[in-house]
């Protein structure tokens, strides 16, 4: 949650040094602007900034070298392996825009919707697009790539020369107000200024007939997205955003619950629910279904149940947590069932390390996908949202572990096929019963309709297209 006093702070130091007028932001875009510096600065003790190394640097010169460099050798190597992916006249009426990263969420967008074009932003790193590009390269769908431009990145340069002692001041200020010695906020600026110089000058590729886009976005607490908006506004200001959300949520989300964009997409009415009582910048909220990595149209089920049990871990970083997989992990290993075991990808090297010692005779999962293993399951133990999803679709038994059991809203009749429990809740009689293969049918269950929302895809087809096309 973002405390009130670091908003007050932050803001008075970004109004002491003329932040708001060098970004160039307005109203709720610079409201979400502060809200963001201020949660990233409460959580920059997580795991993805402990160990990275470019996040340690605190010297305010080396930091603008490191991030304007990036810039610029990401270019240099857009040139060299992208080149061909070059951003022509944009004719399409709808422009979705993914936020690169380790999943292809927009991986069923053209069967989604007509008429629409991917465009990526600039990316200071490439190691996922090739992924991405071959995605869509084997569905016959041309993209569009692009990249920060040299003399975009020399003119940012020259700003932060030309502001050198503002700028120095704020910096130092806020990183001691936070008590953190990341050197966080001068790489935000940098960033920000970059991605304000790009989406400017990409407004410029769209065809001068084509009056309104419907802009796609599949992140929502992101600074690229709020510099996207603000300028999009200004330019175009009949134009219409969307958050198409990509992961599912319970409970209060920094990054789902303040939506800065016309129009956000959420899972289930249980989220909306929960979206509305926050709401601080009035987006219209509309529940769609499945979250945007979680979609999926294909048929192949054909994969027989040879595990009583499939149990995917989470990462080991949260103490309670931990503790909770490894009681679980010793109560299915005093069981006659089988069990099969998949470690969370992001986090897997560091999880069996905490974990492996509590998984002997479990077969442990390796080059499979997520949907392969879930199906030679016939009961699933998670602790992700967006993998209830695929345990939904595909028709299988599923035992949700979450944290605090008080998130959700039971308005409807508890699921006979789905269990929901926090460690302090959990029953491991759900264990004892007779490991037949049954079908489940979640169709007309009214319990996983509120919370979880749609699945189908052709309903989620035609839902997402009555949306875009009536707002």
């Amino acid at each position: 949650m973002i405390i009130k006093e670091d908003i007050e702070f932050v803001k008075q130091t970004f109004e002491k040094y003329g932040i708001r007028d060098l970004l160039g932001l307005k109203g709720k875009y610079y409201d979400d602007f502060v809200d963001l510096v201020c949660w990233s600065y409460r959580n920059t003790d997580s795991e993805v900034w402990v160990n990275s190394k470019f996040q340690r640097v605190s010297n305010y010169y080396i930091k603008i070298l490191i991030v304007l460099g990036g810039a610029f050798v990401s270019s240099i190597k857009f040139l060299v392996k992208y080149g061909k992916f070059k951003t022509r006249l944009i004719k399409s009426t709808i422009i979705a825009v993914p936020f690169c990263g380790a999943h292809v969420r927009y991986k069923y967008i053209h069967d989604l919707v007509d008429d629409v074009t991917l465009c990526y932003p600039p990316i200071f790193h490439y190691q996922y697009l090739d992924t991405h590009i071959n995605c869509f390269k084997k569905q016959g769908h041309n993209i569009h790539i692009d990249r920060f431009d040299f003399s975009d990145i020399l003119n940012v340069c020259f700003v932060i020369l030309r502001n050198e002692r503002r700028l120095k001041r704020c910096h130092y200020d806020i990183d001691n107000y936070f008590e953190k010695d990341y050197g966080y906020f001068i790489s935000v600026l940098i960033t920000s200024l970059l991605y304000k110089k790009y989406i400017i000058r990409f407004q410029n590729k769209i065809a001068a007939d084509t009056i309104s886009i419907k802009w796609l976005f599949d992140y929502d607490f992101d600074y690229k997205y709020i510099i996207f908006n603000n300028e999009i506004k200004k330019q175009r200001p009949s134009d219409v955003t969307f958050h198409v959300q990509h992961g599912a949520f319970f409970g209060y989300e920094d990054a789902y619950c303040n939506p800065v964009s016309d129009i956000n997409l959420c899972c289930s009415p249980r989220e909306k629910v929960i979206i509305e009582n926050y709401n601080k910048y009035h987006s219209r909220i509309f529940p769609l279904g499945s979250s945007l990595q979680s979609i999926d149209k294909s048929e192949d089920n054909n994969i027989l149940a040879s595990f009583d049990v499939l149990v995917l871990l989470t990462n080991t970083v949260i103490a309670e947590t931990t503790d909770f997989q490894i009681k679980l992990l010793k109560d299915l290993s005093k069981r006659s069932i089988d069990v099969l075991v998949r470690y969370r990808p992001q986090s897997a090297q560091i999880d069996k390390k905490v974990l492996s010692g509590y998984t002997h005779g479990m077969k442990i999962s390796a080059g499979t996908t997520l949907k392969n293993d879930i199906l030679s399951a016939k009961m699933v133990v998670c602790f992700s949202e967006d993998a209830v999803y695929e345990c939904i679709r595909n028709h299988k038994r599923v035992v949700y572990m979450v944290c605090d059991t008080s998130f959700y809203n039971f308005t409807n009749a508890e699921s006979s096929q789905m269990h929901i429990f926090s460690p302090e809740s959990f029953d491991n009689s759900v264990f004892n019963r007779n490991f037949e293969y049954d079908i489940i049918d979640y169709s007309t269950d009214e319990f996983v309709r509120y919370n979880f929302g749609d699945f189908e895809f052709e309903k989620l087809k035609m839902k997402l297209n009555n949306i875009i096309n009536q707002n």
